[in-house]
Order: structure tokens, then sequence, then C-alpha cells
């Protein structure tokens, strides 16, 4: 199991791809939410997870921060678009590394 710490989870930083997905990225990010899932949630979900050839796990946010008393300071979107680009890339519709 990889160990979460927040100050280096690659999933709360913007993907630094340019014109071509970069499946290490995926990869390193699905192995921080499967720890950050067994750590604090569901572990049959990540069990149930490993019966299936083709599944990842990925961290999104549609506003990049908490809201603060309802609001947020701004919509920065993070990540959005992982799930989508890796869905393309298993169908073999986009190239990757």
């Amino acid at each position: 199991m990889v160990r979460f710490e927040a100050s280096s989870a690659q999933f709360l930083h913007e993907s630094t791809s340019t014109n071509r997905i970069n499946t290490a990225d995926y990869a390193a990010i699905d192995r921080e939410v499967r720890s950050v899932i067994l750590r604090f949630g569901d572990k049959v979900l990540v069990q149930s997870s490993e019966l299936f050839d083709t599944v990842s796990f990925f961290a999104v946010s549609a506003t990049g921060w908490a809201a603060e008393k309802g609001h947020y300071p701004i919509i920065e979107p993070l990540r959005c678009l992982d799930p989508l680009l890796w869905a393309l890339w298993k169908l073999k519709v986009i190239d990757a590394d």
C-alpha cells in the first residue's frame, strides 16, 4: 500500500502532460487514490475493483477548492479530463506516451 502524504499527492496537482497523456501519471494517481480509500474508506471497493482487468481510480475537482461559507474563492477545475482521456486511451481512440 502506498502511504498517503497530502503535501506530495500527485492528484492534488494539475497534469503536466502536453500533447500526449502520461500513463505513468495515471498509474501513480490510481495508487494514491487506492491508498486513500484503503486508509479512510471502503476496502471492499478496492477489492471489488481488482475483479476487473481495466479499472483505475481518479481524483477530480470541479471547483478546485473547498467551499468557504458556501462560496468558492475561485473556480479552478482540477484533473476533470483525466477519466475521459484515460477511457479514450483504453479504447485506443488516442495515443499515450
